[in-house]
């Protein structure tokens, strides 16, 4: 079996291949009905992980994005699958790969989490909880792109 049961929602999960860690939401700009998430997927097993979707009970949609430059330009396009090869680490961070939401139902606010539920290429789901940030002013924790203002 690629994945044991994982029945805790957690901020990290962990199973017997994939450690899922560091997840976290950037906090909304005012009432934006759009969102971003950032995690490590690690693959520790003998085979390929294929990441293909997720959702969120918090957004009508959750999107894999990709992020490009294009001369000064950050952009966003969306992508349908990650693979994570054996022994390889996969950091989805600000200005890179990441989680889009859209149609946020509220909100994002530091101090709430959000549920994320990741889906695979076998079928699997693994849900995590993952705790919404602020965003800092000077030491930004998340900077979506110069063209980008959620």
């Amino acid at each position: 079996m690629l994945f044991a049961v994982v029945s805790a929602i957690a901020q990290d999960a962990t199973t017997d291949e994939l450690r899922i860690s560091g997840g976290w939401v950037r906090e909304s700009i005012g009432p934006a009905p759009t969102g971003a998430a950032y995690m490590e997927f690690h693959n520790a097993g003998a085979r390929t992980i294929t990441l293909t979707g997720a959702t969120s009970p918090a957004a009508d949609t959750v999107v894999l994005h990709a992020t490009t430059r294009d001369g000064d330009i950050l952009r966003m396009r969306p992508i349908d699958s990650l693979a994570i090869r054996p022994g390889e680490t996969v950091s989805l961070a600000p200005g890179g790969h990441h989680f889009m939401f859209t149609g946020v139902k509220t909100p994002f606010r530091s101090g709430m989490s959000v549920d994320l539920t990741f889906t695979f290429s076998d079928g699997r789901a693994i849900t995590v909880a993952a705790p919404v940030r602020r965003i800092q002013s000077g030491g930004v924790e998340h900077d979506h792109g110069q063209g980008d203002r959620q």
